[in-house]
């Protein structure tokens, strides 16, 4: 069984989109126009008291991709460890190692 909250809400919603005065859709649904009244009031006050959030956006977060690379040695002894994910960019640092 929902709560008065719950009921007056509604009620008040349906009211809302009715489009017609509170005593005619009073009426029309059996309900005592004082009582409409004073939930209306009600629910409008705690509404008002509710401190609003603040905008927030929504953050996905996805784990890093694993980064696939290449170790390079050098006759010189020195070990350099480049990224892979370029296969253009690559070839042509190896042509330019080599050109050393």
């Amino acid at each position: 069984m929902p709560s008065k909250r719950d009921y007056w809400s509604k009620q008040i919603s349906a009211w809302s989109a009715s489009g017609t005065t509170q005593a005619a859709w009073c009426a029309k649904n059996g309900l005592a126009i004082s009582s409409f009244s004073y939930w209306r009031r009600k629910l409008a006050a705690a509404a008002a008291a509710t401190p609003a959030l603040p905008a927030t956006l929504p953050i996905c977060i996805s784990p890093a991709a694993p980064v696939v690379t290449a170790d390079i040695r050098l006759p010189s002894g020195v070990s350099v460890c480049v990224p892979a994910t370029d296969p253009v960019w690559l070839a042509r640092l190896l042509r330019e190692i080599g050109a050393c």
